[in-house]
């Protein structure tokens, strides 16, 4: 049960953290933001920290290459 949680709580503190990001880069005025869907919620439920910084360096990427 405590795996559980510590997933699921994991997973929303990615959440809020790329959702932070995306209002930090909405006010920068760029258009490119990082997802917030269950793929995403399921990386950072796993990985922690570092599956926000993949979602995030995928959203520096697609940026820098205006894709």
């Amino acid at each position: 049960m405590d795996r559980i949680l510590n997933m699921l709580l994991r997973g929303c503190l990615g959440m809020v953290g790329i959702h932070f990001c995306n209002v930090i880069l909405m006010s920068q005025g760029y258009t490119c933001y990082g997802a917030i869907n269950i793929v995403t919620f399921l990386l950072c439920a796993l990985t922690g920290l570092p599956g926000v910084g993949v979602v995030l360096f995928m959203t520096w990427v697609r940026i820098m290459s205006g894709i």
